[in-house]
């Protein structure tokens, strides 16, 4: 892994989260070096295609205008739930390059909604968080850059109530069971929870089994993500 120079100055200037520096220094290289022991089996068991995930879930597989999306990205997905359900208030949890934002905001620009993020850089990327997120867009999202155990929070007494949510950001189990709970109990009803990388540990699996919840789940070419209609 090689770690930026751009994001460890970033980190440099911040000395209350030279923890977090630390943190996602480790899982990196624990995922480049480490065989990750998570949930493959569960989610292959219940995995379908992310174009039958769609039609499940909007009834079609949709286009999302946003162009140069990579291969890896969900933003289809996110597009199509986002208008789906017609939403005017998402938060999102890890931005990166902002190639979710992007759709994200592309969508609620048609209803004058918002976009809350929570992301602090990643040591391996060289950019600025949410850098794809073009100035037409900004005046529909706000960027809150702190660990998600500070930022969420924030973000939720900004937007206590969510018609979807998007996490993909802290991949630690511990993580992903602080953050959970917090979105689904601002979540509407009705409304639409997506987690990415569930596969890396068994935080989804576990939330959905303590609350008896019935996900979704979508393989794509490297990955799944899971998603639960509240």
């Amino acid at each position: 892994m090689k770690i930026s120079l751009k994001s460890t100055l970033w980190y440099l200037a911040r000395p209350g989260i030279y923890a977090e520096y630390l943190k996602k220094v480790l899982l990196a290289v624990k995922k480049r070096v480490m065989k990750p022991v998570g949930s493959g089996q569960w989610c292959r068991s219940k995995a379908m295609s992310m174009d039958d995930l769609m039609l499940k879930l909007v009834g079609g597989v949709g286009a999302c205008p946003v162009e140069n999306l990579s291969e890896s990205t969900n933003g289809l997905l996110l597009y199509n739930l986002a208008e789906h359900l017609q939403a005017t208030r998402i938060i999102e949890t890890g931005v990166a390059r902002g190639e979710s934002t992007r759709c994200f905001l592309t969508s609620l620009k048609n209803r004058n909604g918002k976009l809350i993020s929570t992301d602090i850089p990643r040591p391996d990327l060289w950019v600025d968080t949410g850098c794809l997120v073009p100035d037409d867009l900004a005046e529909y999202w706000q960027l809150i850059e702190q660990p998600d155990r500070k930022a969420l929070p924030k973000a939720l007494e900004l937007m206590p109530k969510i018609d979807m949510c998007y996490y993909d950001s802290d991949k630690s189990y511990g993580g992903r069971m602080f953050a959970y709970p917090l979105l689904w109990n601002a979540l509407r009803r009705g409304g639409i929870f997506v987690s990415d990388d569930i596969d890396d540990n068994f935080a989804f699996r576990d939330f959905c089994k303590n609350l008896g919840l019935q996900p979704f789940i979508a393989k794509t070419a490297a990955r799944f993500v899971g998603v639960i209609r509240k």
